[in-house]
């Protein structure tokens, strides 16, 4: 019996991936288990395995291509020489799912077996709204958006009698640029179109505001080359992990999600702390969870032993997938300051710039010192300016005094 292995959905917010390398060639038989591809998804290269054994008998997706999640990448057989003519791949269907329609479909000769067409969807930030599936269905094809409409169905449910009369939401606008000469046109990795379509959407729909502080820290840098002479590795980036995790427990609003479909806050028991890595592709944010429970010299090993699994792409989803906030450093680059992008449905980030030497006033005389900028971007939905100071204010605080954040 001929069956069809399709593109699985990887992690929460996968929508498409592409094909990083066949393990198995046509003709093989698979067993169960077996290594039988690489792909590459928005977060990391992932091996997967085959669940039933079957023998591989056509490969629809060529090493390179994207794919939507449920689409059909092969068609195998539990019989060596069963013809599998005429057979029709089987996708899945996966809730939230990119139509079909909507991402770049493999090239004819790699799938002359044809694949069930997908239909339309809605966009990502409605399809948590609560409507009735008719609803869903008609606001998908017609193209209206279910956010400003008032339900009245059960508990405020967009039913579909609540659409009549609703205009169609407007067209995207599109621009064509011509191609420059002298040069080659790449497709963009799926790792990238994801980093774009969240921030994006960040920067479309989420109010920002923006709070620094500047903290003088030679303190901190004596105690970590004081650490570093004992023999006990820790960064500073390890040692802001830390600060940052005691001062989201006293700041809670700091801490928390919000759902826009919902129009409500979840707040995080934790300081699931998410510490951006720079990949070649582009960035994932690997997540120390109850940061706050663990000890400088744990969190300084676990963020290696993350950034290492990022950059081999061997993070798993679990690793990467949610997070009560967010962490990132460009001060190892010599970036003095800037402000990051929030990382939805976070409400807020932090933005780490360099050390730097600077004069300071100590007992009333000019002594060298050393510095760092510290940004706080806030959703304000969520969170005020006076919820950002005062969580830099603790962060200051602790970061002068970094006995506190060792003593564990």
């Amino acid at each position: 019996m001929p069956f069809t292995l399709c593109m699985p959905k990887l992690s929460p917010t996968m929508n498409e991936g592409s094909i990083a390398k066949w393990h198995k060639t046509v003709g093989q038989f698979v067993e169960a288990g077996d290594l039988i591809l690489e792909i590459a998804t928005d977060k990391a290269t992932i091996e997967h395995h085959l669940g039933d054994p079957g023998w591989l008998r056509q490969i629809l997706v060529k090493e390179g291509e994207r794919i939507g999640v449920g689409q059909p990448l092969a068609v195998l057989s539990t019989e060596e020489k069963e013809s599998i003519s005429g057979y029709v791949p089987q996708e899945v269907i996966f809730e939230g799912a990119t139509p079909a329609a909507a991402l770049s479909a493999p090239s004819p000769r790699a799938t002359p077996i044809p694949a069930a067409a997908t239909p339309k969807s809605l966009p990502v930030d409605e399809q948590r709204i609560p409507a009735s599936p008719l609803a869903k269905k008609l606001a998908a094809r017609e193209g209206i958006s279910l956010v400003s409409i008032r339900g009245t169905g059960p508990g405020g449910r967009i039913m579909s009698r609540d659409l009549e009369g609703v205009k169609t939401r407007p067209a995207p606008v599109e621009i064509t640029f011509p191609l420059p000469e002298g040069g080659s046109l790449q497709a963009v990795s799926p790792m990238r179109l994801t980093i774009g379509k969240r921030l994006q959407y960040s920067k479309s729909n989420i109010p920002h505001f923006y709070v620094s502080s500047n903290i003088e820290v030679s303190t901190l840098v004596e105690k970590r080359e004081e650490l570093k002479s004992l023999g006990l590795h820790a960064t500073i980036n390890d040692l802001l992990v830390k600060a940052t995790s005691l001062a989201l427990m006293a700041h809670p609003s700091l801490r928390c999600s919000f759902f826009s479909d919902r129009q409500s806050f979840f707040q995080h028991d934790h300081a699931d702390i998410a510490v951006a890595v720079s990949l070649p592709g582009g960035l994932i944010t690997p997540i120390v969870f109850q940061a706050e429970t663990k000890s400088l010299f744990d969190i300084s090993k676990e963020i290696r032993l993350l950034a290492q699994k990022a950059k081999d792409g061997k993070l798993l989803p679990q690793e990467y997938a949610g997070g009560a906030f967010t962490l990132t450093n460009l001060g190892m680059y010599g970036i003095d300051e800037f402000v990051a992008i929030i990382n939805p449905p976070q409400v807020a980030i932090l933005a780490v710039g360099a050390v730097k030497d600077v004069p300071v006033v100590k007992n009333g005389s000019i002594v060298p010192g050393k510095a760092m900028t510290l940004t706080v971007s806030g959703d304000h939905r969520a969170v005020d300016g006076t919820d950002a100071a005062s969580f830099l204010k603790t962060m200051k605080e602790l970061l002068q005094d970094p006995a506190t954040l060792i003593k564990d």
